[in-house]
This record gives C-alpha cells, structure tokens and sequence, in this order.
C-alpha cells in the first residue's frame, strides 16, 4: 500500500430517529423558555406571577416537551400583545422546514446559483428554488448580490403560494441601497404585485403607478426598465379591474388607466420578448389581453357574450392541461378561465350560466392543479360559491347542496383557507353546505 494515500474515512452514521427527536424537543424548549422569558420582561413580573397570569404551575410553565397547550399560546399571545399566530410560529421548529433551509446545496458561485434558481422557478420547482434562494441569502455579499437573493426567495415563495412571507422578501429586495435604477424599479414592480396577490389592491397600484411613472423618465430605456415597467403596466392594470368589482362606482375612473396600462404591459412584453426571445413575456402579455377584455365588458364597451366567447376560444386550446408544460403560458389561460367565469356570473342567467360556468371552473381547477397556483384556486373556489349559491340574474336559485366534493377538492380548498385570510369564511361555508365525498 502507498503509504502517501489519503487516509478514507468512513461516513458518519446517521442519528437515530428517537435522537433526531429528542434533539427538535430541547430545541423547541430552548424556544419556549426564551419566550416565557421575553413575557416575564415585557410585563415585569416573575415567574410565579406570570405563571399566575397564564393559569399554569410555577414549576411546569415550560413543559419538558417544549410544545405548549394551545391555551398556553392564546396567554401568552394576550401578554405580548402579539397575533397568537405570531407567537405560534416563533414557538415551534419545523423539523422539515429547517431541515430544508440547511439542505447542502453545491457549492457553485452566486451567478451559477441564481442561473440554477431562475431554472427551478421555470420548471414550477418552488421548493428547490427556496434552497437555492436561501443558498444565495448565505453568500450574498454586496448590494446588487442581496437584492438578486431577495427577489429569488420572493419569487419561490410566491410560486409556493405563501403569499405573506413572499411580500416580505419582496420588500426587502425593494429596500436594498446601491442599486441601479432599473433593479429597484423591478423589485418595485415585484412588490406591488406581492401586495396585488395578498388584496393590497390599493397599495398595489400606487406602487405600481409610482413604477410606470419613474420608468418612464429614465433617460436610457433598457430591458430591465422595460421588465419594470411591464410587470408594473400588468399589476396596476389588474388591481384596477379587481377593484371596478368592488366598487363599480367608481368604474369611470378605474377602467380608463386600467385599459391604458394594460395595453402598456402587452406593448411592453411583447417587445421585450422578441429582444430577448422569451416566450414567457409574451405570455404574461396575453393574461393582460384577458384582462382587458373583462374591463372592457365592466365599461360598456363591448357585448358580454362576443367577450365570453372569445375568452371560451382561448380556454379551449388547452384540451389536457395535465399533459401541458407548465410554465407562464398555462397559467395564463388559467386566468383566462378565471376571467370568464367573473363574465359568466355576473352577465348570463339560466342554462347558458351553468353550463359555461362549468367550463370556466373545471378548466379553472384543472390548469390550477397541474401549476399548484393557489391564487387561481382562490378565485374559481370563491366564484363557484357565488354561482352555487347565490340568485342568479335571470331568477332562481342554485343550491349550495349540490355541490360535491371529493377529497382531492377538499384537501385544495383548506390548503386555499390556510393562504388566503379573507377566504376563510367562504371556505367555511363551503365545507358546511357542499357535499363531501
């Protein structure tokens, strides 16, 4: 034998699972421990008296398990003056989920990581993209670095549908000093529409708003600025035709910069997909073109039927979305489908309704599924709540009971109640009306 090999050493054995387990449970004590400490300072007490306060024995505040009874949380959610899902989250350590924030990835440069973490986010790839993104939080040294890291972590967690978190990573790229002017716009635009899927929809468009007005006095226009500005055309567009639903007094005045900003988004896009032959802006472009077309009807300006039926030709194309690559291009016809089921309930009656109605939603729920798009699943749910249960323009009612369910509906419908806070109480009434298989 070569004395001058390497010497091999063999791989550690893996820890038992009762030793994993043992392990999460001192760490969720530490945590519980830190926690009753920050209580007793925040209120000035000891102890036994902040014990007293959260009806618990001086000697058992802080159980061995280091998981507290939920009466526990609510006490101390009341003491610190923090939403008790606050203190839920800051008490518990998710073994998977750190585990997956620590998961090795290779070392490779930033720029490599960043190429790796655009081509998760491509192939719907969320959680590797969350790895990766994490990876690049870890590396990022400069200002141009922290504010890529940022708006990766932003764009997996949007695409996982954990809306909230999303809009924080978004408004941290936002606020990173030292960048250049068409990077702050981008996570400016990114940020607007962070607030546009969480319902902001006036924080929404004046952010975006502010987007298309500075991008529009730079000197030099380049295809970042253009990016900006398109996201920023598309955001400020749809948040204004959500709001014309909301408030269609206020139509006169949404629905003219809601057109005009749309047609700037598809404009936009479209350029910037033949400069940088990239089909999935001129993807987004046609989710704008949908858009627009429900505005337009919401005017007047156009005949609800002609509108529907056009919609239905776009929807139609994709025949199995199951078999359809996912990307930008299929979540687009499912917001088209999203479109026309809003055009369907609130203009036809009768046969016509339901059996368009069908169509919209089952396409709704189909391309949803095959792109795990929790905001498609949010609209069509609460829109097929409206058409099972509420009088229909032309007279009658359709009742809520024959609606079904199966458990792979069930199983979308509470993942959809978990991300969306002002779902909650319709997917509640769902549960409790609809039959379930």
């Amino acid at each position: 034998m070569d004395t001058n090999e390497p010497k091999r050493h063999s791989k550690p054995k893996p820890r038992s699972r009762a030793a994993e387990t043992r392990e999460v449970d001192h760490l969720r004590r530490q945590r519980l421990a830190r926690m009753v400490e920050l209580a007793q300072s925040y209120l000035g007490c000891s102890k036994a008296q902040l014990a007293l306060t959260l009806n618990r024995d001086p000697a058992k505040v802080v159980p061995d398990s280091g998981n507290p009874k939920l009466d526990m949380v609510m006490g101390l959610s009341d003491v610190l003056d923090w939403p008790a899902g606050d203190v839920a989250e800051a008490l518990w350590l998710d073994p998977v989920d750190d585990a997956t924030e620590q998961e090795p990835v290779p070392e490779k440069p930033f720029a490599e990581l960043n190429r790796d973490a655009i081509a998760a986010h491509r192939e719907g790839d969320h959680k590797r993209m969350r790895v990766i993104a994490a990876q690049m939080l870890r590396l990022a040294r400069e200002p141009r670095e922290h504010g890529i890291a940022a708006n990766r972590m932003y764009m997996a967690l949007d695409q996982a549908g954990r809306f909230a978190k999303a809009l924080e990573f978004a408004r941290m790229a936002a606020s990173v000093q030292g960048l250049s002017v068409g990077a702050h716009l981008v996570y400016l635009a990114n940020l607007a529409n962070a607030n546009y899927a969480m319902w902001n929809l006036n924080e929404a468009i004046a952010l975006s708003q502010g987007v298309i007005s500075e991008a529009a006095i730079v000197r030099e226009s380049n295809d970042v600025v253009d990016l900006a500005r398109g996201i920023a055309g598309y955001v400020s567009g749809s948040a204004r035709r959500r709001l014309i639903s909301e408030l269609p007094e206020r139509a006169s005045v949404l629905g003219g910069d809601a057109l005009i900003h749309l047609e700037l988004a598809t404009t936009t896009l479209r350029s910037l997909a033949d400069r940088r032959n990239d089909s999935s802006f001129v993807a987004i472009a046609n989710t704008c073109v949908g858009a627009a077309i429900e505005v337009e009807v919401l005017l007047g300006m156009r005949p609800p039927e002609s509108a529907i039926q056009q919609l239905e030709s776009g929807v139609s194309s994709i025949i199995d979305p199951s078999i359809h690559p996912r990307g930008d291009w299929l979540e687009s016809w499912g917001w088209w489908a999203v479109f026309g089921l809003n055009l369907v309930l609130r203009y036809l009656g009768g046969n016509d309704r339901d059996r368009m109605a069908a169509f919209f939603s089952m396409k709704g729920h189909e391309i949803a599924d095959r792109q795990e798009n929790w905001a498609i699943r949010e609209r069509v749910f609460t829109l097929e709540h409206s058409w099972h249960s509420v009088d229909q323009p032309q007279g009658g009612q359709k009742p809520c009971g024959d609606w079904t369910l199966d458990r792979e509906d069930v199983r979308n419908l509470l993942g959809t109640m978990g991300r969306f806070p002002w779902f909650r109480q319709t997917g509640w009434r769902i549960l409790s009306s609809a039959r379930l298989l």
